[in-house]
């Protein structure tokens, strides 16, 4: 054992550590991921790989960008992100634009097919997700519980609302004011 280093506890001291945390998440998205196949069916299809995907996920949600600062978001190199570029601009799901200022300087934007590809991504993703989830029929319950109590989550905001709905009224959250605690909260 290194000099300093306490040994846990017990075998689920480290289990709580970012790290153990992170192998968790990574082996559960392993799990319930691409069982079907059809987001890797969606990317064939598309004739583009998942880095691709990515980078155009990347323009979609920054809006119009220049390959440079792109390049320095994602950790690679210019010529690399230019070759991604110029196979995203053959498909047609990326439009360039040269600077009216500066015709050296290109912006990037997803265009229609883009968005459409994104969406379709997205739809074979849940897909897979959905099929993955099933498998683990005994976890949902606990992952909901979790998701739950996830502040600013869609289904935490769907559950508080149908929780009030059920009370007969509704009462504003108010920021910076913590929830009431429940009895399961322990």
């Amino acid at each position: 054992m290194p000099p300093g280093y306490a040994e846990p506890m017990n075998e689920f001291e480290d289990a709580a550590s970012p790290e153990a945390l992170a192998e968790l998440v990574q082996e559960f998205v392993n799990q319930v991921s691409h069982t079907q196949g059809r987001t890797l069916a969606a990317l064939a299809g598309a004739g583009v790989t998942l880095p691709q995907v990515l980078l155009l996920k990347r323009i979609a949600a920054r809006g119009a960008s220049t390959p440079s600062e792109l390049a320095g978001q994602m950790h690679m190199s210019l010529p690399s992100l230019s070759q991604m570029v110029d196979r995203l601009f053959r498909l047609q799901l990326v439009s360039r634009t040269e600077s009216a200022d500066d015709r050296r300087r290109t912006r990037l934007a997803v265009t229609l097919g883009g968005r459409a590809l994104l969406r379709q991504v997205a739809k074979a993703r849940s897909a897979d997700y959905a099929a993955g989830l099933a498998l683990l029929s005994a976890l949902r319950q606990v992952l909901r519980d979790v998701l739950e109590e996830l502040p600013g989550t869609m289904l935490a905001e769907h559950e508080s609302a149908r929780r009030l709905a059920k009370l007969g009224g509704s009462q504003p959250q108010l920021e910076g004011v913590p929830r009431r605690r429940r009895a399961s909260d322990g």
